[in-house]
């Protein structure tokens, strides 16, 4: 039998592992677990983030402009399915019950096209360290719509 000892370096911080003390010591020196605990640190402090931990995985905020492009409207998306609701009541009803409201948007906005959506906002987004927002601004140009994270 061979036995192989292999030894790794694993950042407490960021669980980054290294396979060489040299490529360690190089992430120890780019000070990046000090960026991350710094980023961790703003998220906590973020009301933005803060108004919006209840939402689940999956779902995003939205602003949508209405039909007289004189009001804005803000809705709780689910992504996978495209259910749509105005209140944080209204997502958790669905959630934990698969409940439906009954409040109707015909004729104050249109919620069937992407011609008004102005934004979507995830909280917590895959990729991104705890606490992050990822927002898409939607944009119409000459070939459609824009989308810009």
């Amino acid at each position: 039998f061979l036995i192989v000892s292999l030894q790794y370096y694993t950042s407490p911080v960021s669980d980054y592992t290294f396979s060489t003390e040299m490529e360690a010591l190089d992430y120890l020196f780019s000070e990046m677990d000090e960026r991350i605990l710094e980023s961790e640190a703003c998220a906590e402090d973020n009301e933005l983030h803060k108004m919006h931990s209840w939402l689940p995985d999956g779902w995003v905020v939205e602003v949508r402009a209405g039909t007289m492009r004189d009001k804005m409207y803000k809705f709780y998306v689910h992504l996978p399915t495209g259910m749509r609701f105005f209140s944080k009541e209204d997502v958790l009803r669905y959630v934990n019950e698969g409940k439906i409201s009954e409040w109707d948007v015909k004729g104050l906005c249109d919620t069937i096209s992407e011609d008004n959506i102005l934004a979507q906002v995830e909280f917590n987004p895959d990729g991104l360290p705890k606490g992050w927002v990822k927002e898409l601004v939607f944009r119409k140009c000459n070939d459609g719509i824009r989308k810009d994270p």
